[in-house]
């Protein structure tokens, strides 16, 4: 089956994955780790998903490009809801941790960390070189004290010729 994305869950028990179906749409499923019937998770679109680190909530996106910010829904059933305070996002860039969502914003690269407990975003820092566009380059540590990222430092282009190729 095609799938985009895959995940671990945080105690190893299940396997999170997106499918991409002709009739319902890309939406996150998840399938018992050491075998067993998959269930489907969002029923409104899905992407790319990460579960919070007590295992109760998922949290996810419904498209690539980070567009319609960050959405959750309770792992045991509940309503899909959008965060609020998390705007469109830049791509995959974004992670969860015990306090919050640290992402960078669509069309900035400006990192900002999501508190839970405040419900708003904060500026945390803007990198030296601007973020890879088309990877997943940004993470949190679990207790939230450490950020990683990626950066370009060389982007170079060859070209090649192909002589006789008939």
């Amino acid at each position: 089956f095609p799938c985009t994305t895959l995940f671990r869950s945080k105690d190893g028990l299940w396997i999170y994955y997106t499918h991409d179906s002709s009739h319902g749409g890309r939406q996150i499923w998840r399938v018992p780790s050491g075998g067993g019937t998959a269930e489907q998770i969002t029923k409104n679109g899905g992407y790319e998903a990460k579960e919070s680190l007590d295992g109760g909530v998922l949290y996810y996106t419904k498209d690539p490009s980070g567009k319609d910010g960050v959405w959750t829904v309770p792992l045991q059933g509940g309503a899909e809801t959008r965060v609020p305070g998390i705007p469109d996002l830049f791509r995959r860039n974004w992670d969860v941790c015990l306090n919050g969502i640290v992402f960078v914003k669509q069309h900035d690269d400006e990192v900002q960390f999501f508190d839970f407990r405040s419900r708003k975003a904060v500026p945390v820092f803007v990198p030296e070189k601007a973020f890879p566009q088309f990877t997943r380059d940004l993470a949190i540590s679990p207790d939230g004290r450490w950020i990683l990222w990626s950066q370009v430092d060389v982007d170079t282009k060859d070209i090649g010729v192909l002589d006789h190729f008939r």
